[in-house]
């Protein structure tokens, strides 16, 4: 029963590093999926206005896929490093 509890304990505290891995791993997909449009819209597609509003589309995504992936990864690094300075006061 003693394991049971700490094992569950255990579960819930990895969860929230858990969440913030997975909300970087979309959003650095998205970014990666952006800029797989810009790329197909560069060499893929005749110039013209619609090539132009893919290519805005896809660097518009591409900005804000990359800022959650910042945020993503710097809240990783921030939970672990309060982890890490808790662990060292003990």
């Amino acid at each position: 029963m003693l394991a049971s509890r700490r094992r569950r304990s255990v579960d819930n505290k990895d969860k929230p590093l858990e969440l913030r891995f997975k909300f970087f791993l979309a959003s650095s997909m998205g970014l990666l999926a952006s800029l797989s449009g810009l790329t197909m819209a560069e060499f893929y597609l005749e110039p013209s206005f619609e090539q132009e509003l893919i290519g805005f589309i896809a660097l518009s995504i591409g900005a804000f896929s990359g800022f959650c992936c910042i945020l993503a990864y710097l809240s990783i690094l921030w939970y672990r490093l309060k982890g890490f300075f808790k662990s060292e006061r003990r």
